[in-house]
């Protein structure tokens, strides 16, 4: 909403050291407006001389414009709206602020300014036309928390300030430039030579900067970076602003939005030349961030600088390459022809036969896994084995379990789950949050670890829970204080292995297609305490579109879908379902505190 606050202004005297500073903002003005500057001045525009005093109107109106649904993450924008001199010339204004200030004391309060310790923005504006220019021209400055403001004019060596200040009132709290999370996947195709670039930016949030595609780069002494090469990428230099995008501005090549219902996640996507066999990384400059200029009270870091390598999720596919040799004959290419076609005949007439073989074997379960929900519920059918098919020389039994990080009472009950599926059903289960999986999963990473299980055909056991959900849809908060399922949708990254959810599922919905297994890959189990939101909108339809799995009342057939031999026992799990059903009274607890 747009609220106006007029300011009347007249000339007092300050002391203030000259300029300029490094990344400051610039802005061009003409009869049709302000624009930031984004590219070197020329030299028509640098050689313009600073205004004089009796050029300059220190009568300015200040407009905020924040939105009321936006979360207080997201900051709030000033808009002063200027008088033009009466020439062509440049000044250097400065926003003042100090949030210390009461709103009675504000009016009367005097800007010392300290080694910037007050400036909160300082903009170099060049007014460049000599024709009429509207009423008033607007210039916007990001990051307006409530505090005490004031203008600075400052030209040559003189300094025009406004004599009564403005207390201002924003929900935007006050934050510095911090280290941002952000990633970096690339999926590369082949036959077009090109990659698939996507950058996901988390909290805090990064309004403006450049990304650059590098390569990972070690000097002599091991130490790492990623340099740009600007004759390798020639195209791989992206520039993005929030507060252009935010208020209307088109020239960019991707839409940027502000902080919105405490969400700010934001995915870029780009498309360059690229090689498959490459340690790529991307740097992002966030030097156009306002609170990377110099001498405020933003404080930022020297360089406001920083790289991620990229990780490589392109899927290997099996293919049969053809090579022809131009000195070969013409028989001996047709002999070559007829054996690969006669090859690939056997190999066809192979292959049907297995899946014939197996929907043979399996049609009785796959009709089960699609219709008995209604029957599970009778003690006859909850100890029902489990007919199958299983092909030792080529199908991996081993289990990835995978769940969020939670309370001790949830880590407990995981620990609890993985040793029953692992005595029951013979298989190995890897667990990230396993002791004997931990050190390699931070060796490798999270990311990785996934995929080389998944690349060996392990079926994958996912843990539907709201945070899960959350944490797939990419939806995080700053509180994890959820009092019921309306808050469900957004949750804190408490741990790396939480930060990967995201791509691991997406990984996975690839790897559907690619898979070469004829049976459920994906199950999805769900906890008792959390079933009345199964008619939601489900995530893992993509992954398993029928079966769900709830525990504890469904151990058994989850065990016999999942089970390494075959089971020619029913096995009772009456023990261990009470012991799951204490462990799920105290999840809830701890979940509804």
């Amino acid at each position: 909403m747009l609220k106006g606050y007029m300011i009347t202004a007249f000339l007092i005297a300050v002391t203030y050291s000259s300029f300029p500073y490094a990344n400051e903002r610039k802005y061009i003005c003409d009869a049709d407006g302000c624009k930031i500057l984004t590219n070197n001045l020329d030299n028509n525009v640098s050689s313009i001389k600073y205004c004089t005093s009796e050029d300059i109107s220190t009568d300015v109106n200040f407009s905020i414009i924040e939105n009321k649904n936006e979360a207080f993450e997201s900051p709030a924008i000033i808009q002063i709206n200027l008088k033009p001199p009466k020439s062509i010339c440049k000044y250097v204004l400065t926003l003042l602020t100090n949030a210390s200030t009461s709103e009675e004391k504000c009016v009367n309060y005097k800007f010392h300014n300290s080694y910037g310790s007050e400036t909160h923005t300082r903009s170099t504006i060049w007014f460049v036309s000599d024709k009429q220019y509207q009423n008033t021209i607007g210039i916007f400055v990001p990051y307006i928390f409530t505090a005490c403001y004031s203008v600075q004019f400052s030209f040559d060596k003189d300094v025009k300030m406004l004599k009564h200040n403005k207390f201002i009132k924003t929900k935007y709290k006050q934050t510095e430039i911090m280290t941002p999370i952000f990633e970096c996947t690339y999926d590369y195709n082949i036959d077009k030579k090109m990659g698939r670039l996507e950058v996901l930016l988390y909290k805090p949030m990064v309004t403006a900067g450049v990304i650059r595609l590098g390569k990972l780069w070690y000097d002599s002494f091991g130490n790492e970076s990623c340099p740009f090469n600007k004759k390798e990428f020639p195209n791989a230099v992206w520039s993005f602003d929030v507060l252009n995008s935010y208020l209307g501005d088109k020239s960019y090549n991707f839409n940027t939005t502000l902080l919105t219902n405490e969400i700010y996640n934001r995915n870029l996507t780009f498309q360059t030349e690229i090689s498959q066999k490459v340690n790529y990384c991307v740097s992002i400059f966030l030097y156009r961030d306002i609170r990377c200029q110099e001498y405020t009270l933003w404080k930022p870091p020297d360089i406001c600088s920083w790289y991620q390598n990229c990780q490589d999720i392109t899927i290997s596919t099996f293919g049969v390459p053809t090579k022809i040799n131009s000195d070969t004959t013409s028989y001996s290419y047709l002999l070559i022809t007829i054996i690969t076609l006669t090859i690939f005949a056997i190999i066809g007439i192979m292959y049907l036969i297995y899946i014939i073989h197996i929907y043979s074997n399996q049609g009785k379960s796959f009709h089960r896994n699609i219709f008995n929900r209604n029957v599970l519920k009778t003690n006859e059918t909850k100890y029902k084995k489990k007919e199958k098919f299983e092909d030792a020389n080529v199908k991996n039994t081993d289990i990835i379990l995978l769940y969020p990080k939670g309370s001790e009472s949830f880590m407990a009950l995981m620990a609890d789950f993985r040793g029953l599926l692992s005595h029951v059903c013979r298989c190995v289960v890897h667990d990230w949050y396993d002791g004997m999986e931990w050190n390699y999963v931070a060796e490798v990473g999270a990311f990785d670890w996934f995929a080389e299980m998944l690349h060996k055909e392990c079926r994958v056991v996912w843990v539907d829970t709201p945070i899960t959900r959350a944490l797939i849809t990419q939806r995080f908060n700053n509180s994890l204080s959820l009092k019921n399922l309306e808050q469900y949708s957004f949750v804190n990254i408490g741990d790396f292995r939480d930060a990967v959810f995201p791509t691991v599922f997406n990984l996975s919905k690839r790897d559907i297609g690619k898979s070469t297994l004829h049976e459920p890959k994906h199950f999805i189990v769900r906890l008792k305490e959390f079933d009345n939101f199964e008619n939601d909108n489900d995530p893992f339809v993509d992954l398993s579109p029928h079966m769900r799995y709830f525990i504890p009342q469904d151990l058994n057939l989850l065990c016999s879908d999942l089970s390494a031999v075959d089971l020619n026992i029913i096995v009772p799990f009456t023990s261990q379902e009470d012991l799951i059903k204490q462990h799920l009274h105290y999840v809830k607890l701890d979940f509804y505190k």
